[in-house]
């Protein structure tokens, strides 16, 4: 009997020690890494959320939503960064007038109440015609109802494609300023 409990330990001792030895190795060779919040300004953020949906109401009415795979706060910035953002913007109380968008990022000034989307397509309708317009930087003032934008600036529909360095509209869209090296084309349909 003691021959087998002493093999046991045996076979219990030699497998700890392997199992250790293997775990050094992986961590001295692999260095596993935490997925850390991104710094900011130095710091990194106060509050780190995963799989947010952030809605305005005014008067009982949704203003905008927005959905993220990630949102970090900054308190002393007065910032929320959004990652993989998709939402809406709607004009006023109009719920049936809207802008989709998503953007790769959004920062979310609170403040100012003003939204900064990076690399952004968004998405509307003016009179019948359906709009997609992509932005490297796409400004949302909720205060004048106002978006800019600037860099990489392509406006999309069946019939028309505008490029341009910035542009300038206001909600409801009637019509959209896109100005400064703009080249258009149009698109023939038989």
């Amino acid at each position: 009997m003691t021959n087998n409990s002493e093999n046991g330990t045996l076979y219990f001792l030699g497998g700890t020690l392997v199992f250790i030895v293997l775990l050094s190795l992986f961590v001295t060779f692999v260095q596993p890494t935490l997925d850390l919040p991104m710094v900011r300004n130095g710091k990194f953020p106060d509050f780190r959320f995963e799989g947010v949906r952030l809605t305005h109401f005014d008067d009982g009415k949704i203003l905008w939503e927005i959905n993220a795979n990630q949102a970090d706060v900054n308190n002393d910035d007065k910032v929320v960064v959004l990652k993989q953002s998709t939402g809406n913007i709607y004009s006023g109380h109009d719920q049936s007038n809207s802008i989709g968008f998503h953007a790769v990022k959004v920062n979310y000034f609170l403040e100012k109440r003003i939204m900064r989307f990076e690399r952004a397509t968004t998405n509307f309708v003016i009179g019948d015609k359906a709009y997609s317009l992509f932005a490297l930087s796409l400004d949302w003032d909720a205060e004048y109802s106002r978006f800019s934008g600037k860099r990489g600036i392509v406006l999309k529909s069946n019939s028309i494609e505008v490029a341009g360095d910035s542009f300038l509209a206001d909600l409801p869209i009637r019509q959209m300023k896109i100005v400064s090296n703009v080249k258009a084309e149009l698109k023939v349909t038989e």
